[in-house]
């Protein structure tokens, strides 16, 4: 049960980093969408710069969890580079991850996106709208939103979105317009104790 678990964690994180950016604002083109029109137009010309991936944006996350290391997943930041929807928001990403053994039925696991957003994109427009594309990636395989709440974790303002399913989803917007989000499973809530641990 819990290899049939594993696989099916891996599957929906997969599709939660490489398609979640596909639903986000973009600044120019045909598939901007309406939200589009809420990122200064000065901002465009930034986006010719590709999108890369930062190991240095891990420093935000705490170097572990409960024991359990947090480790960087450069292979997931790097599916993540070619989503142009993504490039055209953010200049840098980077993938961090803890998992430990759980219990019978699933492992304890979270998975921490960060990204550094190029300047004059952010505006609470653009937050909303990039946590609901991140959630409906997330929840879509695991049976939809349950429920959605604003709480404190630590020092920060932290949205917190439960699947039907149980899987987790955390954002928060830190200085410098940086963006973590984080998807967890499991009955230790390591995406409660990533938030609360970070150093942005």
């Amino acid at each position: 049960m819990r290899r049939v678990r594993a696989i099916w964690l891996a599957g929906l994180l997969s599709f939660v980093l490489v398609s979640c950016g596909g639903d986000l604002p973009t600044t120019s083109g045909p598939g901007a969408n309406a939200t589009a029109s809420r990122a200064p137009a000065a901002a465009a010309g930034a986006s010719n710069r590709p999108i890369v991936v930062d190991p240095r944006l891990l420093k935000i996350l705490p170097t572990s969890v409960a024991g359990f290391p947090v480790k960087a997943s450069p292979g997931s930041a790097a599916n993540m580079i070619g989503d142009a929807a993504l490039g055209a928001s953010a200049s840098a990403v980077a993938v961090g991850s803890v998992v430990a053994a759980g219990n019978s039925r699933s492992d304890d696991l979270a998975v921490a996106t960060v990204v550094k957003l190029r300047p004059g994109i952010y505006s609470d427009g653009f937050y909303d709208d990039w946590r609901k594309a991140y959630d409906k990636a997330a929840c879509e395989p695991a049976g939809g939103v349950s429920s959605h709440v604003q709480q404190l974790i630590g020092p920060h303002a932290v949205e917190v979105t439960v699947c039907a399913q149980g899987v987790r989803t955390y954002h928060t917007h830190l200085a410098g317009d940086v963006l973590v989000s984080i998807t967890a499973v499991g009955d230790r809530k390591f995406g409660d104790l990533v938030m609360a641990g970070l150093r942005g």
